[in-house]
């Protein structure tokens, strides 16, 4: 530091640092300026020991807090390192005290030491602890010298007066006397002069020592001050790193969602989760988008070598899959564990469960065909007399026949019981690769393949679909793709009329079309894949067609639409064959290296079998049976029954059938329990009364109905009273109060009731509204009761109101006193609802928000953005916590209330939802759409309760290293 110069870095020993104050701290701050290369280290060169500088002049020159320190204690650094050269020049001289400091020069350092806002090193506190001790030693031996002269002083009095005395005894002897009297009187106040001065010099040194003692411990504070500002920054940094990294996380997995990749979003939406606490919603969502979305739900590993065929028993309860291996491995689907391995003895390349799941066979690389029995793997037959190896093996869907095809270019049919040998079927001019039974057992279709033939020299005779006459085996129909690429496989619908098959070839890649299975016209073509399609298989149902390729991915079309519905990619390796499970709701998948056949070469990277739920399981069930619009849903007190109403939109004449009933349904089994028939107009809302053995339904014809659920007879009707057009007002909502004995009712003519149910009397009317009341609404306490408000014009003309009212109103249920109105919808609400703490209201609105209102003062607080329609239901966990809503973009959102964020998403119903009600326990929720059914959801509130049901329901791979490397995670080894 100087004047009229730029400040420059010095470099200093560590060791006089550590000296400053506590050790640790100081160790603690130069190890994390350290850390962030704010500071260098060296060593002396003279004794080696550590050195510590800035890192840079810049720092000084730009750290604005450094140069206030810097600017404040200017003064103090130069007078420092004054001190600092001059006790190192006496530590030079062997500590010589000629070379310690005196005079005004000493004093000057003193009183500065004192009020110093710096702390002086070891060496020179002990420089000027040494000048004032050699100050003090000569102070005292003046005052000494002093001390002798004033004696010898008073001593030659002492001699003449003793001398005076011998002139005059009595008088020299008074005036000794009082000579003596005198001297002891002013040795006494020299005394007292020495002692308060002593005193007032120690009460000096006292308050000098308390303001040193003061401002040590303000430096301290500060330093502590310091300190915390610098970990709390550092806290932040580290929290915001974590933080972002999460996120990063997050969005890397919403990115393989989009791209098809299950497999990799679930992993890494795990890291997301764990990367910080708690999770942010985004990172839910995604999370819970990952672990629900169609995926893998187990991965079979136990081939070294590509797996080439694959099935399901009738029921679907048990999987095989075989291949190059000669194993053949029986595992149950719906836990994943082994059921025991076969040995086949060769290379399989298919496998098929017989239609009653007795036996299982495999075609074999040898040429036979072996079956085998599942109760207890014993071999029932080995058939030979292909000249070739299998390439495929099928039982018919009877049970009589089965099937094999070969590379010796034939089909043969066998007496699935017996194995007995019942046809040759021979058109083919190749190799024959797959085989289909149409459903009803009756034909037979086969596809071939000019393997080995080089592109040039094929002909349409090499890659033909020939389609069999089971019982004679005549050939039916030759279907020769336009083109000459390979016909690797071939299917029959589920329904006969039709055969998809794949082709092959240079110029179109993999290509799956469908035939008229009767004339063999081409109906449809399928764009698929970039690489050969090896295996397509119909869901049970025949809407969908699955294609599966050696690009390692599976895609599933929409054979009516003839479009892509969704592709699971990067699956590890080729795809060698898929299977549906008889649900439609899985796929077998087979891995593996393993060419045409046949091939020498089989190395595999990926030789697994997957399980593939093609479910999205948010939604764990739907309950069908409505013939209109679900417009009400309710369950029980103990959540054992369902309850729906439904109708059509505008009145009974608008619909060729009218459903205008409340239903009842089993929770778990989806089974429909009862039908309740009688209102004759659209059912807007069903309540269970609290013992879950009566129901209430309310109607557009004007009347609610008390139902008994074990017989299913109407046993109390409720009237409201007829308006202007002579006719009752519609009821839109019922709700209970939590006494059981009384419910409100909210209507067209804008009126809300209360109602006893046993005596069916009104026992109050709250009157406020201007337009019809949408929604109405109980606090869990009975006291508040919050109502909806709006409607069209139309029926303000008929019932005299303005129809303007899109308001929501807080009301004393005891007195009826109206207690507040919540006003800012652009247009009519539809429902509102109190939160369980009863410190606020949710409502939803045509004008496609939801808002939340606080109940005392009537402010919004906030509005839940996402929705792409107008929302209608809601519902709100016990905690008040997590809010739960519907709309016409057809997806109920589940938001996190205290930051107004989604943290989850339904989206498998195809039309408006209009109610959504969580059951007991809050662990799952059912909601009604006007796509005429009630669906049941999973609802996983938390990070670790989604993560916990995907463990149980979802593989989730390990991501390699370099895949944590690109993510900037940890490769974690092992």
């Amino acid at each position: 530091m100087g004047e009229g110069q730029e400040d420059t870095r010095r470099r200093i020993l560590q060791t006089e640092l550590l000296t400053l104050g506590d050790r640790e701290v100081a160790e603690d701050v130069i190890d994390r300026f350290g850390r962030y290369r704010l500071l260098t280290f060296d060593r002396d060169d003279a004794t080696r020991s550590p050195t510590v500088e800035v890192a840079h002049e810049a720092l000084i020159r730009r750290w604005e807090r450094l140069r206030e320190w810097l600017t404040e204690s200017r003064n103090d650094i130069r007078l420092e390192r004054e001190l600092l050269n001059a006790a190192q020049e006496w530590e030079t001289a062997g500590k010589d005290p000629s070379y310690l400091m005196q005079g005004n020069r000493l004093l000057t350092f003193e009183d500065w030491s004192e009020g110093a806002s710096l702390r002086l090193n070891q060496l020179e506190i002990e420089f000027l602890t040494a000048s004032l001790a050699l100050r003090d030693e000569r102070e005292a031996q003046e005052q000494a010298r002093q001390e002798r002269e004033r004696e010898l002083e008073r001593q030659k009095a002492r001699n003449m007066r003793i001398a005076a005395a011998i002139f005059g005894v009595a008088a020299v002897l008074a005036v000794i006397l009082s000579l003596f009297a005198f001297d002891q009187r002013n040795k006494a106040d020299e005394q007292r002069t020495i002692a308060e001065t002593e005193r007032e010099r120690a009460d000096d040194q006292r308050v000098i020592a308390v303001e040193a003692m003061h401002v040590a411990e303000t430096e301290r504070d500060r330093a502590d001050e310091q300190r915390e500002i610098a970990v709390e920054a550092m806290h932040v940094a580290e929290t915001n790193e974590r933080k972002n990294l999460s996120l990063a996380l997050a969005a890397n997995a919403r990115t393989a969602l989009s791209e098809n990749d299950p497999a990799l979003a679930l992993p890494v939406s795990v890291e997301a989760r764990y990367a910080f606490e708690p999770p942010e919603a985004e990172v839910l969502r995604i999370l819970g988008a990952a672990a629900f979305s169609p995926g893998p739900r187990f991965r079979f590993t136990d081939s070294p070598r590509s797996i080439l065929g694959v099935d399901f028993t009738s029921d679907g309860a048990i999987g095989a899959y075989a291949g190059s291996e000669g194993l053949l491995y029986l595992v149950n689907t719906s836990t994943g564990e082994s059921l025991g391995e076969i040995q086949a003895g060769s290379p399989v390349n298919a496998v098929a469960f017989s239609a009653d799941d007795s036996l299982v066979a495999a075609a074999m690389s040898d040429g036979t065909i072996g079956a085998w029995q599942i109760a207890d793997g014993a071999e029932r037959y080995r058939l030979s007399g292909h000249e070739d190896i299998v390439t495929d093996v099928e039982f018919s869907a009877d049970g009589v026949m089965l099937a094999s095809s070969s590379a010796d270019s034939t089909v043969r049919l066998w007496a699935a019981d017996s194995g007995e040998a019942l046809h040759i079927l021979q058109a083919h001019v190749d190799y024959v690769i797959k085989l289909s039974f149409s459903a009803d057992g009756a034909r037979l279709a086969s596809s071939s393949a000019a393997i080995g033939v080089r592109e040039s020299e094929r002909t349409p005779d090499h890659n033909t679909i020939q389609v069999w006459d089971v019982a004679s085996g005549e050939n039916l129909l030759t279907i020769p793709p336009d083109g000459i690429g390979f016909v690797r496989d071939v299917e029959f619908s589920p329904d006969g009329a039709t055969i998809a098959a794949t082709t092959w070839s240079g110029a179109l890649g993999g290509t799956a079309r469908i035939y008229d299975a009767e004339t063999g016209e081409e109906l449809q073509r399928l764009y698929a894949h970039r690489d050969t399609i090896a295996n397509l298989e119909f869901s049970p149902d025949g809407a969908l067609l699955a294609t599966a390729s050696r690009d390692q991915s599976v895609r599933i079309w929409d054979i009516e639409k003839g479009v892509l519905v969704t592709s699971y990619v990067d699956l590890g390796d080729r795809i060698q064959d898929i299977e549906f499970s008889p649900d439609g709701e899985y796929l077998l998948i087979g891995l593996g290296e393993a060419g045409n056949y046949p091939d020498g070469s089989d190395n595999p990277a990926d030789s697994s079998a997957y399980l593939w739920d093609l479910r999205n399981r948010t939604q764990a069930q739907v309950f069908r049976g409505h013939d209109n619009w679900v417009w009400a849903a309710d369950i029980s007190p103990d959540g054992a029954l369902f309850a729906s109403g439904s109708g059509p939109l505008f009145g009974p004449d608008s619909v060729a059938v009218l459903d205008a009933t409340a239903r009842v349904w089993d929770a778990v089994s989806g089974e429909q329990l009862m039908v309740l028939e009688g209102h004759e107009n659209t059912v807007d809302s069903a309540r269970f009364l609290a013992d879950g053995k009566q129901l209430l339904s309310a109607s557009w014809d004007g009347t609610i109905r008390r139902w008994d659920l074990e017989t299913g007879d109407e046993v109390q009707r409720y009237n409201l009273p007829n308006g202007p057009s002579d006719a009752p007002p519609r009821v839109y909502m019922i709700e209970l109060l939590p006494n059981g004995s009384q419910f409100v009712s909210g209507s067209q003519d804008g009126v809300i009731r209360l109602w006893d149910i046993e005596s069916g009397e009104i026992l109050r009317e709250y009157h406020g509204h201007e337009a019809q009341v949408n929604g109405v609404h109980i606090s869990g306490d009975g006291r508040l009761m919050a109502s909806a408000s709006g409607g069209w014009d139309s029926n303000a003309n008929v019932w005299g109101y303005s129809g303007k009212d899109s308001s929501v109103k807080l009301w004393d249920v005891e007195t009826g006193e109206l207690l507040q109105t919540f006003e800012g919808h652009g247009r009519f609400v539809n429902y509102a609802r109190l939160s369980p703490n009863n410190k606020f209201i949710i409502s939803t609105s045509w004008d496609g928000t939801v808002r939340m209102w606080d109940v005392v003062s009537g402010e919004e607080l906030r509005q839940f953005v996402g929705h792409a329609g107008n929302t209608f239901g809601i519902d709100i966990t016990e905690d008040s916590s997590t809010l739960l809503t519907t709309s016409s973009d057809t997806t109920v959102r589940m938001w996190d209330i205290a930051s107004g964020e989604e943290i989850n998403r339904f989206e498998q119903h195809g039309d408006w939802i209009q109610e959504i009600v969580l059951g007991p326990g809050e662990s799952f929720g059912v909601s009604a759409g006007q796509d005429n059914v009630l669906r049941r959801w999973r609802i996983k509130r938390t990070a670790d309760d989604v993560i916990e049901w995907a463990r149980a329901n979802r593989y989730i791979r390990q991501l390699t290293c370099a895949e944590r490397q690109s993510y900037r995670l940890e490769c974690v080894s092992g």
